[in-house]
């Protein structure tokens, strides 16, 4: 399934490349875009979105904790 979000508080490209790639480590996600410019955010994943929400919330606030996705 393809989700598509909202995330805020990414600063560069660099920045929004590297939280793209440890989103991608999530298990169940095959492929993750993030465009910091637009503040979109787009995640294909083998789950449902009640559970790959709190896991894609998870790695955003540990890469930096002002990061929201909604």
């Amino acid at each position: 399934m393809k989700y598509k979000y909202t995330i805020e508080g990414i600063d560069c490209p660099v920045c929004a490349s590297k939280l793209a790639t440890q989103m991608a480590e999530i298990y169940g996600v095959s492929n993750v875009k993030i465009n910091f410019l637009t503040e979109k955010l787009t995640v294909d994943a083998d789950m449902s979105e009640e559970d790959l929400l709190p896991l894609l919330r998870k790695t955003a606030k540990a890469f930096d904790s002002s990061i929201t996705i909604e």
